[in-house]
């Protein structure tokens, strides 16, 4: 695992060989099976514990722990170097998401850059794993006024971890906010993997 700290246009990091290979050959496998299948709602197959994983698949169960071990390191060790605001929310963890998106191609103009945000304020620590096609395209980065800045370059098994600010329900601060987007203009599903660290809706 190799991680790159940037500050550009807002504090994140770049994560290569986020996974152990075997984990993301298994992780890949089972994401390729599932495509335009029609047990993935709205684009996407997302479980939050061991038990709704456990729905796909006792295999899927004991992957779930895999990624759990891989993305709790990120915590661990990475959480405070990425939080950039004065927020200390270490204690307000619940659970760990697993969401494996799947972004078909588009081919609408007006849709390429899709919807820039910043994610919502459950969200403690956002990471998006890159997981097929082997050639892709990265995360968007969005400068203030929401002007791009620059695209993540896309590499399997690489990942964008960064501590989310400038939820429109909550946050009004001086700090800079984490907006960025994603687009699909290849001829085949752009899937990756959103790893977040939530705290309770309430």
């Amino acid at each position: 695992m190799k991680v790159e700290i940037h500050d550009k246009p807002w504090k994140h990091a770049i994560i290569d060989d986020l996974l152990p290979q075997n984990i993301f050959d298994k992780l890949l496998n089972f994401a390729l099976e599932y495509n335009k299948s029609p047990q993935v709602a709205n684009g996407a197959i997302r479980f939050s514990s061991h038990y709704q994983a456990c729905y796909w698949g006792d295999d899927i169960g004991k992957l779930y722990n895999e990624l759990v071990k891989s993305i709790d390191y990120i915590w661990d060790n990475y959480y405070k170097v990425l939080n950039f605001t004065d927020r200390d929310e270490t204690e307000l963890l619940s659970e760990r998401s697993v969401e494996i998106l799947y972004t078909q191609p588009q081919s609408n103009k007006e849709k390429l850059h899709g919807s820039v945000h910043t994610d919502t304020k459950i969200k403690l620590l956002s990471t998006c794993l890159y997981l097929f096609p082997e050639k892709g395209q990265g995360t968007i980065l969005h400068n203030q006024d929401k002007t791009v800045s620059h695209m993540v370059e896309w590499k399997q098994n690489r990942a964008l971890s960064f501590v989310r600010n400038g939820a429109k329900e909550m946050e009004e601060n001086s700090y800079k906010k984490t907006f960025h987007s994603y687009i699909n203009t290849n001829e085949v599903p752009r899937i990756s993997v959103n790893l977040f660290w939530m705290k309770d809706k309430k």
